[in-house]
Formats: structure tokens, sequence, C-alpha cells
């Protein structure tokens, strides 16, 4: 601030933008004076907080007009100044915090420290953590500078246990750079709270130029431009609606004039059009009107709550309640399946009533896909006319064939489809081939033009499938779709954390769902002949062939050629667009060498041909353009279609060996030459290391290139050696203009050619875990929501990694930390009380456990089933590179460094043998030696699942019983009951065991006694009154409990049908959780309710649960149920439709 002119800049700066919020960093002076203000803000309506320099060394100062934020503290330390106060136009708490970061790493750990507990002891309050961090997230956020791990890695889990997320940056990568312009880094950032996002949705950062800085301004704004309407979208909860029906049922039997056209399809697609203007409207209304009901029976509720406060309630008020309570239950559930749409949540199955989750899922998917601005000939863009211009004109351009006419690609070396199988998928359409390609499409999934879900079109398919079949029946005949109904929307999905450019965006396309039904049935027939006519080194998409084969057969190559000292050539290659570049002369010259049939050629033509493409930018669609080249990714069939495609590359290389013009790599005694894997357009080549044989290689992707239109992308393209030097790589990459690469490199997301005994080729999964489970998601989930959480990891994130390689015990040690840190609700850096010991939490519920199970059986379980596939499979290219392995090298005499992937899976043998499993003891070999039978399994097939039980059976303790897990109850609160089985809840007994001492060890309710889990349940005179309303509720309810066994024997003592069992299970539950809710309010609080008022929250806690979470719930009647809750349920399911 020392200088005028800097002063000047920033004052315009912020009278330009209109800052309402100013955030300084190494002002290099005292601030004292007014002038000092006015200078950078322009008048003095407006407070300050700074932090002085020392000498001419650091400084902060926040500034801020006093008419849009109001100031109740704020917090100054070394390092960063804090704002709290009140954001008057949402009245809401808000906190800015400022920093200005040390250099030392050592420092920024300690700074970073003192924030956290500054965020967590003002945690009521939605904050953005803002300034000159010195510090980087990832290498790729510097250039031409030292990268520090250690820094980040402290930064990261900063970001992660203070619950911030990172506000995406527009205008440019980098935010500092040296004079020279040779050193760039990305130091300043917005960091904000999920309190923030949800609040201010919409969100966004923009780097300013920097004029008179090495540092760029940067901009936050929550709002955004409006870039137009946004298309309709089928919401699935409407389906609930009885009203929706015959809405339905009346608009689709409507003969309108626009319908009476020749085109079944056109005809079909004009009548979903009609229909969805006529729900539209419908939902528009319902909408509004639901939103008045929901106001109306909050009001009611509250009123009635306050008649209650004072005791002039009586029962029929009481009944008034529950039912006003049941209608505002139902209305809440509506929007929260909404809510569960957007948020596109596939792993949490069994639900998570808080809806918060589910807001910080969308709201964050929603920063992160934005659009804020583009980068357009050097010029960062926001205006939204010029943006959707701008983006329309892009992928025309780019989807547009510039090369009418290309040199064909003919091979005698193209596998044949057979005559039966050609005639097979040229049959006519069936009536039920088409209702399965509708059965087969995801219920939730992000819809096309049309707006429709296919979870609608299947819930009225009775009202539809006539029309549907006649417009599938009318391509059959015409070979076309008609362009109208051959619509798509691209969905533009960020490849990078800030994308500047349209390049950095990858396009997604959204298929409409007839065009989507007409592309389903014909990948469910080509997907039976895809075996037979591409070559094994091609794993992506065909059933019986892993995507764990490429990466496998690529460790065994390297470490086949490092034993024998083998120069290797490794080529992984870049296909710039793959799927967008298709050309489409080129798709049906492969398809006709491969003998397909004129008629299926014609159908292919018809659905990729016709296709009209418009682009979504920010929900907001272009104008439609046709497609003259390229596959749809989002559409059934694209995938497919691709592989046979990509066939092609494998045959030029096969050509290229047989005419001698490329030399692959001859495994021992081999006969033939492994040269190129495949998975999809991720391809890899291996060659011999020699200078001519890798410029013919380039020579053919050239050519290949120039026949289908798939680009090589050398900028991106990476070279490797085997038993070379650095030297030598780096050399041929400058031949091949290329970059070079080292092992381990990433293939198919795995690390491949690496020593996966170290712990940091381990790291990016570790990174995984700590990504997914980072804090937002701990605070906003619940822990039933975090168990689910829990499982889905392990069943995604580790499974490639484990898949392949045995992990060493520290790495799963890390891993199984992050689990339970995150179960019991900690962070990285604060760990909380683990109540049960993880290694009970993750054991089989029939064995006193939660089901999560371990991260190490799973390993080993995984590991296993390459065995089961080596006696399955006969032809595999993967088996037969062991095999080769096998027959030519003694695996016994080769340096344990040396040995490869299989080397290690086979020594998992004596894994399972020393806890006393041996597997092949769980094999049988059929008496007619037609295959193996797995004996774990009814089915006889192999399953992770079940040898993974067995693992965790023999490894992990066993309670006595198993876990009482009652699908009528949240998640939650089984948890709740299990915890509270085992007398694992925080009572003042078990924090005291636990060494957390209390001001007072006297139950917060009574303040009789010291406070245990038999006191709570028990013995309180609160849960006694309770007690007493249960027993004149309920006929089994005792008269009176000892002791919380005598609570647990209730349910073991009835000897009647389940169904009584479970209803006496569900009120004991909303028992002990009503309980258990009251006395933390009391405890943290300082109130709680009356004991007839929680008795009614029993009462109604387990009849709404029941109605929530049974298929007949909504015919359950609170008449009955709070008379007799068995005879009510019984009498409900006897009522409800079959």
């Amino acid at each position: 601030m020392g200088k005028e002119v800097k002063r000047r800049w920033i004052k315009d700066l912020v009278v330009d933008k209109k800052v309402g919020f100013l955030c300084l960093q190494e002002t290099k002076t005292t601030i004292s004076q007014e002038w000092q203000i006015t200078s950078v803000w322009g008048n003095m309506s407006c407070n300050f907080v700074s932090l002085d320099s020392v000498g001419h060394s650091g400084g902060i100062l926040t500034v801020w007009d006093n008419n849009l934020f109001s100031q109740s503290h704020s917090i100054k330390q070394d390092g960063f100044v804090a704002v709290l106060g009140t954001w008057l136009g949402s009245n809401s708490k808000l906190g800015i915090l400022n920093v200005y970061a040390p250099q030392s790493t050592r420092l920024k750990k300690l700074l970073w420290e003192e924030i956290l507990k500054v965020l967590e002891k003002e945690s009521d309050f939605d904050w953005i953590v803002c300034g000159d961090f010195n510090e980087v997230r990832s290498a790729a956020e510097r250039k031409g500078s030292s990268f520090d791990p250690l820094g980040a890695r402290n930064f990261n889990d900063f970001i992660f246990s203070a619950g911030l997320s990172d506000l995406r940056l527009g205008g440019r990568s980098f935010t500092w750079m040296s004079p020279d312009c040779s050193k760039l880094s990305k130091l300043d950032r917005f960091l904000i709270s999920d309190g923030f996002v949800t609040r201010w949705p919409l969100s966004n950062s923009i780097a300013l130029p920097r004029l008179f800085s090495d540092h760029c301004p940067l901009l936050l704004t929550t709002g955004s431009p409006n870039f137009g309407p946004s298309p309709f979208k089928f919401y699935n909860s409407w389906l609930a609606d009885p009203e929706l029906e015959s809405l339905v049922r009346d608009k689709w039997a409507e003969s309108r004039p626009e319908f009476e056209v020749f085109s079944k399809i056109e005809r079909l697609s004009r009548k979903l059009r009609y229909l969805k203007y006529a729900i539209k409207s419908w939902s528009f209304s319902k909408f509004k009107e639901k939103e008045v009901v929901m106001v109306s029976l909050k009001q009611r509720i509250a009123a009635i709550d306050m008649l209650a406060d004072v005791g002039n309630v009586n029962e029929d008020v009481i009944k008034e309640r529950a039912e006003l309570m049941v209608a505002l239950g139902d209305l809440i559930a509506d929007k929260v399946k909404d809510i569960k749409q957007k948020a596109k949540i596939n792993w949490l199955s069994e639900g998570d009533e808080n809806s918060r989750f589910f807001h910080g899922v969308v709201n964050n998917r929603l920063k992160k896909s934005r659009l804020l601005g583009l980068n357009i000939n050097g010029r960062w863009v926001n205006d939204p006319e010029v943006i959707k211009s701008a983006v329309f004109d892009f992928y025309k351009d780019k989807f547009a064939e510039k090369h009418r006419i290309r040199p064909s690609f003919v091979s005698p070396l193209f596998k044949k489809i057979s005559d039966v199988q050609r005639v097979d998928l040229e049959r006519p359409f069936s009536e039920e081939e088409v209702k399965e390609a509708v059965w087969s499409c995801g219920n939730d999934k992000t819809p096309g033009p049309d707006g429709f879900t296919f979870e609608f079109i299947r819930k009225y398919w009775s009202i539809v499938a006539k029309d549907f079949f006649e417009a599938v029946k009318f391509f059959e005949s015409s070979h076309l779709i008609n362009p109208g109904s051959n619509s798509s929307f691209i969905t533009l999905v960020p490849k990078i954390k800030d994308p500047i450019t349209l390049a950095d965006y990858r396009p997604i396309n959204l298929v409409g769902c007839v065009s989507k039904v007409i592309s389903k049935v014909l990948a469910e027939r080509v997907k039976f002949v895809l075996d037979s006519v591409v070559s094994k080194n091609q794993t992506g998409f065909i059933k019986g062939r892993n995507i764990l084969d490429g990466p496998f057969l690529v460790n065994e190559i390297i470490q086949w050629a490092k034993s024998l000292k083998q120069k290797l050539l490794i080529f992984k290659a870049d296909f710039a667009k793959a799927f967008d570049t298709l050309n489409w002369s080129f798709l049906d010259n492969i398809l006709a060498q491969m003998g397909f049939g004129e008629k299926w050629r014609s159908w292919v033509k018809g659905c990729v041909g016709t296709a009209k493409v418009s682009v979504l930018v920010n929900g907001s669609p272009t104008s439609e353009f046709r497609m003259e080249k390229g596959v749809r990714q989002g559409d059934p069939l694209a995938p497919f279609l691709f592989i046979l495609a990509a066939e092609g590359l494998n045959v030029a290389i096969q050509e290229a060996i047989r005419k001698n013009l490329f030399r692959g790599v001859r495994l021992g005694n081999s006969v033939e030459d492994v040269s190129i894997l495949q998975f999809a357009d991720d391809t890899i080549f291996v060659g011999e290391w020699d200078d001519e044989n890798a410029v013919s290689l380039i020579r053919i992707l050239k050519c290949f290139e120039l026949s289908s239109g798939l680009k090589i992308n050398l900028n991106k393209c990476r070279v490797l050696g085997v038993s070379t030097s650095r030297e030598e790589i780096a050399r041929m990459a400058r031949k091949l203009r290329c970059k070079e690469d080292s092992f381990p490199f990433h293939y198919l997301g795995i690390p491949v050619g690496g020593n996966m005994n170290l712990i940091k080729n381990w790291q990016p999964l570790i990174d995984k875990f700590k990504k997914r489970l980072s804090i937002w998601k701990a605070k906003s989930l619940s822990i039933g929501g975090r168990l689910c959480l829990c499982k889905s990891v392990l069943g995604s994130l580790g499974t490639y990694f484990f898949s392949l390689y045995k992990a060493p015990k520290k790495v799963l040690n890390i891993l199984e930390g992050l689990r339970s840190r995150f179960f019991w609700g900690g962070t990285t850096d604060l760990k909380k009380i683990n109540w049960v010991a993880w290694e009970n939490v993750v054991r089989d519920k029939r064995c006193g456990g939660l089901g999560i199970g371990s991260l190490r059986a799973a390993n080993l379980a995984l590991l296993a089933k390459w065995w089961w596939r080596e006696r399955r499979e006969s032809d595999s290219m993967w088996k037969k590179v062991v095999f080769i392995q096998e027959e030519n090298l003694n695996q016994e005499a080769r340096p344990r460094n040396k040995r490869g992937t299989w080397s290690s899976i086979r020594g998992i043998e004596k894994d399972l043998g020393l806890m006393g499993i041996n597997i092949h003891s769980l094999l049988y070999k059929k008496e007619d030696g037609s295959g193996w039978e797995w004996l774990l399994e009814n089915n006889k097939t192999f399953s992770v699942s079940s040898l993974r039980r067995l693992i965790d059976g023999i490894n992990l303790p066993i309670a006595e019983n198993e876990v009482d897990w009652c699908r009528w109850i949240p998640n939650k609160v089984n948890i709740h009951m299990w915890r509270f089985l085992m007398n694992r809840l925080a009572t003042k007994d078990n924090l005291a065991k636990r060494g957390v001492s209390c001001s007072s060890d006297d139950c917060p309710l009574c303040l009789s006694t010291v406070e245990d889990l038999d006191h709570v349940f028990v013995n309180c005179s609160t849960t006694k009154v309770i007690s007493a309303h249960l027993e004149n509720w309920l006929d089994w309810w005792p008269k009176s409990i000892r002791d919380i066994n005598e609570i647990q024997a209730l349910k073991s003592s009835i000897t009647r049908e389940n169904l009584r069992l479970r209803v006496y299970k569900v009120i004991i539950a909303a028992f002990c959780w009503s309980i258990w809710l009251q006395r933390n309010s009391k405890l943290f609080k300082g109130s709680c309710k009356k004991e007839i008022e929680i008795f009614r929250d029993i009462q109604f806690l387990a009849f709404d649960w029941i109605r929530c979470r049974t298929k007949f719930g909504r015919a359950l009647c609170w008449d009955r149920w709070s008379c007799n809750p068995v005879d009510a349920v019984i009498s409900c399911i006897t009522l409800a439709p079959r």
C-alpha cells in the first residue's frame, strides 16, 4: 500500500466491481489514519480491522461496507485476521478470515492449527477463508518452481479437517507470477464452508489481471448471470401422486392433428412433447399448492405445541397433531426424494434422513460443474450470450467432418461373424425385447431433451407401450430416426479443477428416451457377437473380459523384460476426443469387413447419422446442430460401436507386424507377439526398443488417423523404456515429439510397473479415501449414512488396487484408520471416541458387527478371484502370458523384486494357509471334467463376498449374539440399539472410564444419582413415568423393569409371529432413541420435553418409521395405531393392495 499507483488501482477495482468486502495481504505498513482506508476504499462508509506489518514485511487489512455487513467481533493472530458478524442481506452469520501465511512449512502447519481452532470455536458461522496461503495443493499448481509434498499434504489435511472446500477459480490457472514470468503458482484462493455453499450455491471466484502486483486480485461473487431457461425435468416423487396417472392417461389418449404423422417415431416424440407441457403445468401448480399446504401445516402444528406447552390439549388435539405430522412428513419426504434424484447418490441405498447431506452434494456438484466464464482469444468472458455463442460454434465445428473423403482401410485379418449371428442380429424386434430395453435403463439417470426418466416410462408402460413398440418397428423397416426424435443434450464435465477453455471440459450426451430405447435394443443384440470379432487384447465392454487384464499384462511384460534385462518400448497413446471424432464411413467399412449385414449397418447409420445435439451451458441449452462424426458418450450403443471400430487399430498393428514394419514383444517360445493392449480408447503399445520401430509406430498411428478420424495427440502421449537409461528415454521422447514417463505410471487408474510394497505407490488410493471421506460429509450425515459410505468406499475406491496387488499392512492400517475415524465422526486431525473397537465394527452382522468387512479380507478375496479365473477361462490373453512365464522362467529362482504380479497373487495361498484356509479345498472339479465349483456358494460360482466373510469370520472376534438389525428402523437407530446393548453409549460413567471428565456425574434428567445405562433407560424417574404410559398403551410392556437386560428380554420372550416381533422391536427402539434424545437435550441445551410428550414422541416415531419404511406403510391408520399397534399393522397389511 506504500505506492499511490497501487492504492489507486485497488480503489478502482473496489468501485468498478462494487466490492462489499476487501481483504488485502502484505500491506507492508501500519494502518493508523483514515486516509489510508479511503485511499483503497473511496469513502468512510466502512469499517476495518488490520494487522500491522513487521517493518516492511507482512501486514493484513480487512475492510467492509457497513451497509452490507455488521461486525460482532474480530480475532487477530500472527498470520490472519478474522472478522465475524451478520451479512445483512440474508441476515446470516458470516465469518471472513484473511490469511497471509509464512514461507516456512513448519510455521504454516502451526498457522493451520490456529485457524482450525477458530473455525471449531465459531462453528455456528458460515466461513470464507481467503488470502495468500503461500502453499499449493498439488504439483499441478506450480510451474517452474519446486513442489513440497509435505507442505501440500499438511494444507490438504487442514482443508479437509476444517470442513472447507476450494472454490473454483476462473480466469487463469495461477495467481502468482515471478517478475521474469518463469515461475507460476496458485498461492491465493477462497476456501468456503459447506454452510456458505448451501446459502450461496452459485458462488464463484475469478482471477483478475495483475497490473501492479505479483499476485492476481481474486474476486468472489455470490450470484450468476442468467443463461436462459432450463429444460423440463421429471422428478420421480411425482409418481406417487394419484392425479398424475389420470393426467397421463387422458393426455396420451387425446387425438390431436399434430399426432397424425407418417412416422411412428415422430408421432411418439410429439405425444411425449405434448405430455411434457401438460405435466410441466400440472407440477408447477402442484408445487405451489404443496408449499402453501406445508406452511399451513407448520403453523397449525406450532399452534398445537403452544397449547400443549400450557397443558391445554385433549386426545382429539393430539390425534389432529399426529395426522398433521403425517401429512407434513409426506410432503418433506417428496422434497427429499427430489433432492436425492438431483444428487444422484447411488451408494446410499438404504437412505439417510438428513437431507442436508443431499443439499450439500447438489450444491457441491453445481459449484464444480458450473461454467464461470471462458478464455476467448486471450480474454476472460462471462457474458451469457457470448459464452453460449462460443460454445455453439466450438462444438458445431468439433462435430463437423472436414474430410469427407478418407482413405479406406481394408485387411483380410478382420475376424467375421457367422451367418447364424448375422441372421440373429437382423431378426424382427419383439415386444418383449423392447420392454427389456426399457427396464434395463437406469431409474434416476439425468434425462435427455424430452425430460422423462425411465422410472416414469416403466410406471406408465401399460399406457405408452403400444406407441413405443410401433416406433421401434418403424425404425426396423425405415432404418431412420427422425432428427427431432434423435436429439440429445451435451452436458459439460470439467476435466481439471479450474477449467478455462472449452478444451478443459468433457462432453457427455444425455440422450432422449425414444432413441435411447432403440439404441438399447441394438446394444443388447450386438454385445453377444463382440467376443467373436474383437481380439483378446481389447478388454473394454465385452462380457467375460476384465478391465484389470490390461494392467496385469503390462506388469507381467515389464517384469519379464526386467528379469532378462531386455530393452522394451512402452508407448501410452492418447487419442484426442476419440469417441467424438470417429468417422462414420470408417465405422461402416469395419462393420462390412466383419460380416455385418446390410440391414444391421443401416440401423447403425440410422442411429448415428440422424443425431442432433445442443449444449447445456449452466443448465440452459444452445441452439441445435447436426453431428457429422463421432458416437455419443451416453448412448447405450456407442461403446460397442467404438470398440468394433478400434479393432481396426489392432488389425493395422498386426498387418504392420506381418510386413515387418513393427516389432512387438515375443515372450519366451510364444508364436504370437504382444504388441497392443486396449480398453476402448485407452491404448498401450509394447515393442522392441529401437528408433526405427518407434518411428514406424507413429507412422502407423498417423495413417490410422487419416482413415478413422481418431487423431493421436502426441503432446499427451507418454514413452517409457524398460532396461533403458533416462537419457535414452528422453532422447526417444524428443524423437517422437511426446513426453517421457517413469515407473510406476498410471494405466486405467492403477499404478503399473512399480514396487507396490512401497507405501508411496499407494498414496493415490489413500488420497482418494481422504477425499471421499471428507469432513463435510461426516458433519452432514448421520452415523447410519456414514456406515453406508464406509461400505461403499470398500466397494468402489479400493477394488481395482486390491484386485491386482496385495496391500502392505501399513497401507491397510492407514485406510482402516480413515474409515474408523470417519465412522465415529472425526477428521484427519481430530479423533473422537471410538466407542466400539474397529475390529468389532467391521465384522459380519451375524457375528455381532455392522457388516462393513475388513479391507484385508477384501484384498485377499479379490486376489483369490484370479485363481478362479485361471481355472474357468481357457483362452484369455492374461492366462496365456502366465503360462508362458511359468513355462520359460523358474519363478522361485527370480529375485523377490523381479517377480511379476502373478507371482504375488499366488502368494496369497500361503497367507490364507496361515489362517487355516486351504483355498484348494474350496474348489471342486466336476466329475465330468467340464469345470470347477466353488463350495462356499449355493450356485457353485466364486464370489468375493463369500471368501471375505470366511476370512473375517476366522480373523475377527465373534460376539455371543448377532446384531438384531431391523429394516423398519433407520440405520442410525439400529446402530444406537447396537451400542445400547453393548453398553457403549456416552453415559457419564462410560465417559469417565475413557478419561473424559464431566462437570457433574449426575443424571441430567433427574439430578438424583450417578448416570449409567441402567439408570437412564430403567431407573430414572423420568423413564419410569414414560414406562408407565407405555404400560397403559401396550399389553405386553412389563409393569417393572430392573435393568436393560430385561428390555432386551422383551423381544426374546415373544414367541408369536415375526410381524408382531418386528412391531415390538420398532417400539422398543423408539423408546430407547427418544429417551436418549431428551437426555442429550437436557444435558446440552438445558431443557427437555415433559414425560407425556416424550411418550407421544415414541408413539409417533414408531408409527412414522413403519409408515415410511414398509410397502404397506401409507395405509397405516393412526387411530388404530394409538389403540393397538400390532392390530393396526396386521389390518394394514390385510387391506394393502398386493
